[in-house]
């Protein structure tokens, strides 16, 4: 195996941080870039209301990397059940209260 890093025999202490994500995801955090910064385009397909009579099929183009909870909330979707739709934290993943079940594709994905 190949390391993509290393460390000098100077180095006396260590911080260790879990990242989950690919190995190339991870080289651009080192470096302080993102892979999010390409312009490659994805499809996101949303299903609402799926299996009632109102059920709607939306086709929303987005950026790599994005936030799928900021796509689908900027474009009108609503990820939120009952009252907190009115008192949830905005994004900060503090409350757990937005609601994305990802089908397919969840392997490019992280939690948050």
């Amino acid at each position: 195996m190949n390391a993509f890093a290393s460390l000098g025999k100077t180095v006396k202490d260590v911080d260790l941080v879990f990242f989950r994500g690919t190995k190339d995801e991870l080289k651009a955090a080192c470096k302080g870039g993102s892979l999010a910064d390409t312009d490659e385009k994805i499809m996101v397909t949303v299903i609402q209301n799926k299996g009632s009579k109102e059920e709607e099929i939306r086709y929303i183009e987005a950026k790599a990397g994005c936030n799928v909870r900021q796509l689908l909330t900027d474009n009108g979707i609503n990820v939120y059940q009952s009252v907190t739709r009115w008192t949830n934290c905005k994004g900060k993943q503090l409350c757990g209260t937005c609601i994305v079940n990802i089908v397919d594709g969840a392997g490019n994905t992280n939690r948050k």
